[in-house]
């Protein structure tokens, strides 16, 4: 991985009489690839590029695990990939700029450095850190947005194509409002089915977890909630967005297990996951979905 420019280029790399073979973290030449166009900084000197990976969908089985690289994972892979001289120092990190997701797995944008820049860049003695300086950051956070976007569409297109093939009229909000005395109120859908699910298995404990719930509906800071919609300028996340989906991924597929358990074809399974919020926001995951 480090060397692999090199080897590129006709290096040859042994270990115990073995030839190691370079591992390319964009994986030129594969179909499907999508590259943007290079940009140039400090008079041309530096160069970035963008590239979009194809989806799984678009690979064989070879060159999907080929893309999992020398950390045998998508999501460690993505990233910046900074090279001094065609030597990799950086592979696959965000350089503190945004958030390791899922989402963004097919995006890998490459930055190489020629070798008078190692202050600039805080480039270490062992060539194992880099940093950008901060005149450079505006710029490179647009480039990596541009290529980020793509690359989250690109991912999310086959979430998509299932959301139109499986669209049904059956939806489970996990809120609903109700009125009380001539006002509003907000409860938790008791019909979801995640929470039904918990609620079937709680035993003696269903009260309790039933009075907890109470609690949380009764003191739902809607004033504050309302003053901040109306004077805050930053947009309202929707669920999960910036943090892990772990937990969307592993209940998704438990309520998906259940589903099929009563009966319930694998199709059918997934229109009514596609129609349960929050998995509504996430279509993209259904793919991953194996009845186990």
């Amino acid at each position: 991985m480090v060397f692999h420019k090199f080897m590129d280029d006709g290096l040859k790399i042994y270990f115990r009489d073995r030839i190691v073979k370079s591992w390319d973290p964009f994986m030129i030449g594969v179909e499907g690839l999508q590259t943007k166009p290079e940009s140039r900084l400090e008079g041309g000197s530096i160069k970035i590029k963008g590239f979009v990976l194809p989806h799984r969908s678009k690979l064989s089985v070879e060159e999907y695990n080929y893309g999992k690289g020398p950390k045998d994972s998508w999501t460690s892979h993505q990233g910046f990939y900074v090279y001094r001289n065609k030597r990799l120092l950086v592979a696959g990190d965000w350089l503190g700029l945004f958030k390791r997701e899922v989402h963004y797995d097919l995006c890998r944008i490459q930055i190489d450095l020629p070798n008078n820049f190692d202050s600039d860049w805080q480039i270490d003695i062992k060539k194992s850190i880099a940093r950008p300086p901060a005149i450079y950051k505006e710029p490179i956070l647009a480039i990596a947005k541009e290529a980020r976007n793509q690359a989250v569409e690109v991912y999310r297109h086959k979430g998509k194509v299932l959301k139109r093939k499986l669209a049904s009229d059956e939806y489970f909000p996990f809120w609903e409002e109700r009125a009380r005395h001539g006002k509003r109120f907000y409860k938790i859908n008791r019909k979801h089915p995640l929470l039904n699910e918990l609620l079937s298995k709680s035993g003696d404990l269903k009260k309790e977890i039933e009075k907890v719930i109470q609690f949380i509906e009764e003191t739902i800071p809607v004033p504050l909630i309302t003053l901040q919609e109306s004077e805050n300028e930053k947009p309202h996340g929707q669920p999960f967005e910036g943090i892990d989906h772990n937990a969307i991924r592993e209940t998704m597929q438990r309520l998906f297990n259940s589903f099929v358990s009563s009966g319930l074809s694998v199709e059918k399974a997934k229109a009514r996951i596609l129609n349960t919020e929050p998995y509504n926001f996430y279509p993209e995951y259904l793919e991953f979905l194996t009845n186990e």
